[in-house]
């Protein structure tokens, strides 16, 4: 709960365009919006480490999530990396909203991803 009211939060920093690091967002002419987890999602680690992501939005609606190079085991972490596609299309709000499913064998590195998205 703790986690999604400080993404919300961040979301609307993010939005305003007022409080985080230049390399953290990206608006582009067209208005898509690219965030990069690296520098504000500091706290959310999978099993190894950090797990970052880069999150595209256009309209209110997540394009694309990206998960960027990462401490993790590949092994693990590329069965957790599926789990970001079932983000792709939802709006902001029922993203942040969604309850996602760990997958079996890669928890830690699951709910680090799961994090950063939200």
């Amino acid at each position: 709960m703790k986690t999604r009211i400080l993404t919300a939060l961040l979301l609307l920093s993010i939005f305003s365009c007022q409080t985080l690091k230049a390399q953290s967002r990206t608006v582009l002419p067209d208005g898509t919006v690219i965030i990069n987890t690296t520098e504000i999602v500091q706290d959310i680690r999978g099993h190894h480490d950090a797990t970052p992501v880069e999150i595209t939005i256009l309209a209110d609606t997540i394009q694309d999530v990206k998960a960027l190079p990462s401490r993790e085991s590949p092994r693990f972490f590329n069965r957790a990396v599926e789990l970001l596609r079932s983000f792709i299309g939802l709006t902001v709000d029922k993203a942040l909203a969604k309850e996602t499913d760990t997958v079996s064998g890669a928890t830690m590195s699951s709910r680090s991803l799961i994090g950063n998205v939200q």
